[in-house]
């Protein structure tokens, strides 16, 4: 059981009706996306701060490069 405002209630009622599915599946969707949504501005920061701090930055690029190399491994190019 979770308490919502019937604000909340009547706009998971509308959208399960325009999608067809349930209230249930809405809101689970709806959670769905916003954990993803978190994930993606906790990435976006962390890499914001990485690449703030120049020796650390300096770093991931050199690594960068060494994988550059393995890009094209074995293939050929027309």
């Amino acid at each position: 059981m979770l308490r919502v405002k019937a604000e909340t209630r009547d706009a998971l009622r509308v959208m399960a009706k325009e999608t067809g599915s349930s209230m249930q599946r809405v809101a689970e969707e709806a959670v769905e996306a916003y954990r993803r949504q978190k994930i993606l501005e906790e990435t976006h920061a962390a890499y914001a701060r990485l690449v703030q701090d120049e020796p650390v930055r300096a770093e991931l690029e050199a690594e960068r490069a060494d994988w550059d190399v393995t890009l094209c491994d074995g293939m050929v190019s027309e």
